[in-house]
């Protein structure tokens, strides 16, 4: 039995009215879709699809203590029709999962999917304009960092059964709106922000103290759609940009050149992140539909190289070290991919080819819409979170 707690302002957000519904399908992409869901308990362990009443352009997975209890973060996007909101739930999944025999795809009062989740809470936190990104500090989870439509970034601290009453810091400086965070897991309370003003900002958040400061500004040639810390040099991060280029920059060194520029993509490079490890190893995906591999130390060409069908919007590493050989991307062909590098330049038959590069572990294709951003559990490693233009999460873990 689903229990549901609703705590916080405002209405369920997770359900949506009919006139909010996006488009509906073409009946082919309906009766893929369907195909799909019966195919489901083939695929996954655990499915969880919540249609949400706005749409959310982030998502955030939050470590936890509690054993299979997953805590999401993410947020909407309503357009000035409504007040926005950060939304924060907690799924507690069964302890065991069902065997593939007794997995069923499910039309619940409250989600789709399977198994049956034990409970549900969720809270509303009100937002000052719409959510563009949201991210937590890798050394205090309970702090979280959004960034805005209006090119401001906050910081909420989180209460757990309570969420937030607002921002406690408004960081100001940015001209436009930006789609990049990033926390540095090396020194607390220093964040990065991407803004298509050009720029990236360094912040140095003190949020007891309701005080932060702009540590310096990093200058660029056009938009700066993401950036990422190293996370084996406090000193170091990368940040992708609108004509294509990716740089790697030394914040004790110069903020208006960076250490390293390169032509990486032949469109606009819209994510970078680097390894969980370091290990030298980036990763970028680009309008031009490839996600790649780089190799700070051989910045010639590319490590490897992996193509989408359509543009490459999010490529990201999974986090838990044990598995830093997986990553997925996402693209506005509807898909996730996710890929095992051990198994690059495996043999492979004819028939194993036409499904796709031996690497290629997993592709998840039941949204039907642009995948507007997903998240690797750090509780799980086989567990995603996603949300699309198609106004629904999906909370998916991918079968042994």
């Amino acid at each position: 039995q689903l229990a549901t707690a609703t705590m916080g302002v405002g209405r369920d957000p997770m359900k949506t009215t009919e006139t909010q519904n996006p488009q509906a399908p073409p009946e082919p992409e309906l009766n893929e879709h369907k195909l799909w869901c019966d195919n489901s308990p083939f695929l996954f362990s655990t499915l969880y699809i919540r249609e949400l009443e706005w749409p959310s352009l982030t998502v955030c997975l939050l470590p936890s203590e509690t054993p299979n209890l997953e805590k999401i973060l993410f947020g909407t996007i309503t357009n000035g029709e409504e007040e926005d909101y950060l939304n924060y739930i907690s799924l507690q999944l069964p302890s065991s999962n069902p065997t593939q025999e007794n997995r069923k795809f499910t039309k619940y009062e409250e989600f789709s999917g399977f198994p049956a989740m034990e409970s549900e809470a969720h809270c509303v936190i009100p937002h000052e304009r719409e959510v563009n990104r949201v991210r937590h500090m890798p050394q205090k989870t309970s702090i979280v960092a959004t960034q805005t439509s209006s090119g401001e970034i906050h910081l909420h601290h989180l209460i757990e059964g309570e969420g937030s009453t607002g921002p406690k810091a408004r960081l100001k400086g940015q001209s436009k709106e930006g789609y990049g965070l990033s926390w540095n897991v090396l020194r607390d309370g220093c964040l990065l922000s991407a803004s298509s003003d050009g720029t990236v900002r360094l912040w140095q958040t003190l949020l007891g103290d309701s005080a932060s400061t702009s540590a310096a500004v990093f200058s660029h040639q056009s938009s700066v759609n993401d950036v990422s810390w190293d996370p084996s040099a406090e000193h170091v991060f990368a940040s992708v940009t609108d004509d294509g280029h990716l740089l790697i920059w030394d914040i004790r060194e110069s903020n208006e050149t960076a250490k390293l520029t390169i032509n990486a993509h032949r469109s606009s490079a819209n994510s970078v992140d680097f390894h969980p490890l370091g290990n030298s190893l980036v990763a970028t995906g680009s309008d031009d539909k490839w996600v790649k591999l780089w190799d700070l130390r051989k910045m010639k060409e590319p490590r490897h190289e992996i193509g989408h069908e359509d543009r490459v919007l999010q490529v990201q590493w999974n986090k838990i070290q044990t598995h830093g050989h997986f990553i997925a991307s996402s693209s506005a062909d509807n898909a996730i991919n996710v890929y095992d590098l051990t198994k690059v330049g495996d043999e492979q038959t004819t028939d194993e080819a036409d499904e796709g590069a031996p690497e290629l572990l997993f592709c998840h294709k039941g949204h039907t819409n642009s995948i507007n951003e997903f998240c690797w559990s750090p509780n799980d490693p086989r567990t995603i979170a996603s949300v699309a233009d198609d106004n629904f999460f999906h909370l998916w873990k991918m079968a042994e």
